[in-house]
């Protein structure tokens, strides 16, 4: 008998099928080739995963290891994959025979009404033995659920990935304000000095009668304005050394004092590696996880399916059973039970059928988040791309009306040393090398922002984190 049982179960489950679709990822849009960049991006190459090593700088590298290992919203990313699997253990559980084992001692009394012919009876029940049941997984809802379960893996997987990319090119960006802060404060500083020689030289000049009080009062003012530039970029400097110092896990005080010397980044590189428009679909953490999250929609429209259909249950009891403990073990007392159970679904109220557009309306919201994310993936590409490519350009120019701002404020001294004008053509051309500076060093922190944007738009390979005690 018990054999026979056995072999109809898995004759069951042998034709069993699961309800529902079986998950594809949708057609998306594509785009032909990008339109940014042509002139500095190369198309037979994918982004590196470590893309910031092209600028150069150990401490920077060194920075970006510690986010990586350090970092709370990576380590909770990490748990929430944890949480995911373990919840997709769960799900899939149902799918195997579940076995207790259990243990009841009962007494009980009859009454004088009963009308059983054991009337007025006190008697004892002890049982030992082990309770199995199975539902046999007829039309696929249980595994519909795991499979749900597995998908919401993936995307935690995903969001993991997508955050290690941002958390990346956010401790870049932060280092390179830091760089950036540092090189408008020398800019403002060499600025201070010569401000303060043109106060000396004007004061010199109206005590031996060749100069007015105008000039002397037209220098202090250029020196207190390039003296004003100095708080606001010691502010700019704290606030990326602290933002830095969340990044990678520690407080401020413990690394401020270890990012005075911040080395120079390299030059960003003239070449960026975009790949192909078709394989940016399939490297974007972001797409990944809307597609995860749209799998997981279709597998639960299938288990609400699988919610019209009966559920066919194993159960048995396997044991022993005696109205005395001392009797337990002998042999009379063993005691087996075992048969189908069968739950049909007749009325709930529409709930089954709610459920079901429930799950299906879930599934086109996931459709078109996942289409927007695939244009939006392309729209971030090629805004980094031509904000990169137009920066470039940008800061050549600044470099170019740099030199000819110190060419002018040079001969503006000349000139004014030698009598031939006045101090206002050396005011204005000190004011203006002096702005211009302070955009070129800030040309150079865009540059690397632009740089580092573009690298998180591409959604290269996620980097590890380190090994621990590495």
């Amino acid at each position: 008998m018990r054999r026979e049982l056995v072999t109809g179960a898995f004759a069951l489950l042998a034709t069993a099928c699961a309800s529902g679709p079986d998950y594809e990822t949708p057609p998306l849009p594509t785009a032909g080739d990008w339109t940014a960049g042509a002139a500095a991006a190369s198309r037979d190459a994918l982004p590196d995963a470590a893309w910031w090593r092209a600028l150069g700088t150990p401490q920077l590298d060194a920075l970006i290891e510690r986010a990586l290992a350090d970092n709370r919203d990576r380590r909770a990313a990490t748990s929430r994959i944890q949480q995911a699997r373990a919840a997709a253990g769960l799900a899939a559980a149902p799918l195997w025979p579940q076995l207790d084992a259990t243990g009841s001692a009962t007494r009980t009394r009859t009454t004088e009404s009963t009308p059983s012919p054991v009337r007025g009876v006190h008697y004892n029940t002890f049982s030992l033995g082990f309770d199995a049941s199975w539902e046999l997984d007829l039309f696929g809802r249980i595994s519909r659920l795991a499979e749900a379960g597995d998908a919401e893996v993936q995307l935690a997987a995903a969001d993991a990935d997508a955050l290690t990319l941002s958390l990346v090119a956010e401790v870049v960006v932060a280092y390179a304000d830091l760089v950036g802060a540092t090189q408008r404060r020398e800019f403002a500083m060499a600025s201070v000095r010569t401000a303060e020689d043109l106060v000396a030289v004007n004061t010199a000049r109206v005590r031996g009668g060749l100069g007015n009080e105008l000039e002397i009062a037209s220098a202090e003012r250029l020196l207190a304005a390039a003296r004003s530039r100095l708080p606001q970029q010691e502010r700019d400097w704290h606030l990326a050394a602290n933002r830095l110092a969340v990044l990678v896990g520690d407080t401020p005080d413990h690394l401020v004092a270890q990012l005075r010397d911040a080395a120079t980044l390299q030059p960003v590189p003239d070449v960026v590696a975009l790949g192909l428009p078709a394989d940016l679909v399939r490297r974007r953490p972001d797409v990944r996880a809307a597609d995860a999250a749209m799998h997981a929609a279709t597998a639960r429209l299938g288990a609400a399916l699988a919610d019209r259909w009966p559920r066919l249950s194993l159960t048995g009891f396997f044991g022993v059973q005696a109205d005395d403990a001392s009797d337990l073990f002998e042999s009379g007392s063993r005691a087996l039970s075992g048969g189908p159970a069968v739950r049909l679904p007749l009325f709930r109220g529409g709930s089954v059928a709610e459920q079901i557009a429930v799950e299906e309306a879930g599934i086109e919201v996931r459709r078109n988040e996942l289409e927007q994310t695939v244009l939006r993936a392309f729209e971030e590409v090629e805004n980094a791309a031509h904000a990169l490519q137009q920066e470039r350009v940008r800061r050549e120019q600044l470099r170019v009306a740099v030199d000819a701002a110190e060419r002018e404020r040079q001969l503006a001294q000349q000139r004014f040393t030698a009598g031939l004008d006045d101090f206002t053509a050396v005011l204005n051309a000190e004011q203006s090398r002096l702005d211009l500076a302070d955009q070129f060093a800030g040309s150079d922190t865009e540059l690397v922002r632009q740089f580092a944007a573009l690298q998180k738009a591409l959604g290269g390979a996620v980097p590890p984190a380190p090994a621990a005690g590495g």
